[in-house]
């Protein structure tokens, strides 16, 4: 299921919120360590948008890529070795 999740590459993160609001997040990494940055810069105290949470569903794109991954915060921090 998570075959691609070495790939090291520009990545569109991003989640959408309950009222239809999409909010992005640019990163190089894996896939993993591409949504656990985009958690990271959707809860720093600058960013004024909306929180994720860990059952937050990211998108995750390749730029120039039309394939995505859906992976749920939680998810991503259990791969990652990383306590919720």
């Amino acid at each position: 299921m998570f075959a691609h999740a070495k790939i090291s590459a520009w990545q569109i993160v991003s989640f959408t919120t309950s009222a239809g609001e999409t909010y992005s997040h640019v990163t190089a990494a894996t896939l993993f360590e591409g949504v656990r940055n985009g958690m990271r810069w959707f809860a720093d105290p600058y960013w004024k948008g909306p929180k994720p949470n860990l059952e937050t569903v990211f998108t995750v794109t390749l730029v120039g890529d039309t394939r995505s991954w859906k992976v749920r915060g939680r998810t991503t921090l259990q791969k990652l070795g990383v306590t919720p």
